[in-house]
């Protein structure tokens, strides 16, 4: 099984209501899900639609073909391209939307019998009958925010539309997806990458997280905004980025884990306080959940245009490091794993995701802790001759302010002595300079190798990073059918990891390097870094999420050429 239901209309019609339930019950039964929003910004009206992906095999990435789309109103028109003739179409009896395949809904007898907003329920009703469930569903129907009269009536809609009489028989037997028989309650949880990014950070012990809200990075206050007593954490909504980071600076300075986050607009107004974090050593997780710019440019779209940015943002030269979490599972892990680097090597540490990663949701596996160690690298015990910035070690244990009576520890953002002192002496420039420059070096040693998938001895090698990750894999394993083909996929993007380049990608026959910029920016970075070039690129940029045929499509014309 590998299908795709979308359900498209304006904001504010309950889009997101009926994904919940659906992809709730689906779960249920046993299947893998991926779900993607394309949305405008927009509170109500516009056209948007959310893609449900149902898999029998773990999926990372979304499909173009829609098998089922749940047309709430008639702008759902325009996703119309997305279908073949195979497809069915769950729409109103008056609306102008035109397709072979449809059931049609009596929308004005719903209203009437069970009120103003309830025909998006009815077609989740129909939907549950497509698919083949049994009447058991009803049971699912349950939401938070309902009042037991709101959800009496939708329960009434949603029995409708699963009864609906519209649906014949040879129709139900010719698209019937059959996925009821399967074992419930799997135990699953089902986040999306920013709620998984928010539970990273909780699981290493975050006590202060503070940001100004910017699309599309706000899940992840909002989540843990949400949960911030359970969590013990404090959450606090700046005036702007800068404070934000500014304040989340001084939190970690005290000894807490703290983090902000942003998009790229937001993360250009942090970027002398980058700088800050790196000059007086204070370790510091900073999220980018990318959106095309410049500018406002599009805020609920997705690129991957930030990446040479924040890879040299702020001035001087000074370490740090940029993870990319390729899954919704590693924003989790990656997360946790930023915050013991940025300690280690007192650093900043960028995450870097983007709106696919934040917004698209899973099913999954509970995330496993039992392995995972948080490491403040604190001193153990405090003594008087504290050098907070010893130039002869490059990282290692700090103390934090008031842990000892004797020790007086200093923040600047000047050049400064090994007490934290401010000095203009070539002797500290340079030694400081020089200091930076050697954690990078011994940072390299916690750098993570791409993820190598595909055959061992390869002709054809992609290389691509992030969020493009499922829909790379998806390609490689369809191509793998007729090429010896491999993939080489990043998460740890700055500095670049070269073992993996060197074996795999620099003697390749074809190198192509797959992004969702323009400018090729991660292959401009390896280039830099390893002087390894690609041959071929595929670059998609125009705020809409990577798929496998896409990559297939132009990998045709390459392979061709």
């Amino acid at each position: 099984m590998d299908i795709t239901i979308a359900i498209a209309g304006p904001a504010g019609l309950g889009i997101n209501t009926v994904h919940d339930l659906a992809v709730r019950s689906i779960s249920k039964r046993g299947k893998h899900i991926f779900s993607n929003k394309d949305y405008m910004s927009r509170v109500r009206g516009g056209f948007n639609f959310t893609q449900i992906r149902i898999c029998d095999l773990e999926i990372n990435s979304h499909k173009e073909k829609i098998d089922i789309l749940l047309a709430l109103d008639d702008t759902s028109k325009n996703i119309l391209y997305k279908l073949d003739e195979e497809s069915i179409v769950i729409c109103s009896n008056e609306s102008l939307v035109e397709w072979k395949n449809s059931i049609r809904i009596d929308e004005k007898k719903i209203k009437s019998l069970f009120g103003r907003w309830t025909f998006p329920m009815a077609s989740l009703g129909v939907l549950y009958k497509v698919l083949g469930f049994h009447e058991d569903v009803f049971d699912d129907l349950t939401y938070k925010k309902w009042s037991d009269d709101i959800l009496m009536k939708n329960k009434g809609a949603l029995k409708e539309g699963y009864n609906w009489q519209g649906i014949n028989n040879d129709f139900l037997e010719k698209y019937k997806f059959d996925i009821s028989d399967v074992k419930q309650d799997n135990g699953k949880i089902i986040v999306n990458g920013n709620q998984s990014l928010a539970l990273g950070a909780a699981a290493a012990g975050l006590s202060f997280y503070f940001a100004y809200p910017m699309a599309p990075s706000t899940g992840i206050m909002n989540y843990l905004m949400k949960y911030r007593s359970e969590m013990k954490i404090i959450v606090e909504q700046a005036e702007d980025e800068i404070a934000a980071i500014n304040g989340a600076i001084g939190a970690s300075a005290s000894g807490v884990r703290a983090m902000t986050g942003s998009s790229g607009g937001g993360f250009s107004l942090m970027v002398e306080g980058l700088g800050l974090s790196a000059v007086a050593e204070v370790p510091l997780v900073v999220v980018n959940v990318q959106r095309p710019g410049p500018a406002t440019g599009l805020p609920t779209r997705t690129e991957q245009g930030d990446l040479n940015f924040v890879a040299f943002a702020s001035q001087g030269e000074f370490a740090r490091m940029i993870i990319a979490p390729r899954t919704i599972e590693e924003s989790f892990y990656e997360t946790f794993r930023a915050f013991n680097v940025a300690d280690k090597y007192n650093i900043p540490v960028i995450i870097l995701t983007d709106e696919y990663l934040g917004d698209s949701s899973k099913n999954l596996d509970k995330f496993n802790v039992d392995s995972l160690r948080i490491k403040r690298y604190f001193k153990k015990e405090p003594y008087g001759d504290y050098k907070r910035y010893d130039l002869e070690k490059s990282w290692g244990e700090r103390m934090y302010p008031g842990m000892s009576q004797d020790a007086i520890i200093l923040n600047d953002s000047h050049i400064h002595d090994e007490y934290g002192h401010t000095s203009e002496t070539q002797y500290y420039t340079n030694g400081l300079k020089e200091k930076f420059m050697e954690k990078i070096n011994v940072l390299k040693s916690d750098l993570k190798e791409p993820e190598y998938f595909g055959a061992e001895d390869p002709e054809i090698v992609l290389i691509g990073w992030g969020s493009t990750y499922g829909a790379i894999k998806e390609a490689v394993s369809i191509l793998s059918r007729n090429f010896k083909i491999g993939a080489l996929l990043f998460s740890d993007v700055f500095p670049v990891p070269k073992e993996k380049l060197l074996k795999y990608y620099k003697n390749a026959k074809i190198k192509v390097n797959i992004e969702q910029n323009y400018t090729n920016q991660f292959g401009k970075l390896v280039q830099l870094q390893t002087g390894i070039i690609y041959d071929y690129s595929i670059n998609k940029y125009d705020g809409r999420q990577m798929t496998s045929e896409f990559i297939l499509k132009n990998m045709e014309d390459i392979v061709n050429e």
